[in-house]
């Protein structure tokens, strides 16, 4: 490689590390107070014949933070099984 070919990408690079790449996104800032009263499902939902309750957000004294709101997983439906396929059945032959 020569002189100048080094030179070059000396330069290049040099003004890479010097010169600020602009962004177009802008900073934003959110504050909330408090927590969220629910995320878009509500207060519970099904999911694979398991019921989801919301969890309201609490302060936790043992690990000394706040808890945000989540969902957890709960009791089962006994006949969640039986409703799912016959929904499928349902669906594929129309009855």
């Amino acid at each position: 490689m020569k002189f100048h070919h080094k030179l070059l990408v000396a330069v290049i690079l040099s003004t890479g590390t010097i010169v600020p790449v602009a962004t177009s996104e802008a900073g934003r800032i959110v504050v909330e107070i408090g927590d969220r009263g629910y995320y878009n499902r509500g207060p519970y939902y099904f999911s694979n014949g398991y019921r989801h309750v919301w969890v309201p957000g609490h302060w936790s004294r043992n690990r000394r933070h706040w808890i945000h709101g989540h969902y957890v997983r709960r009791d089962r439906d006994p006949n969640w099984l039986r409703r799912r396929h016959r929904t499928h059945r349902a669906i594929l032959f129309g009855r």
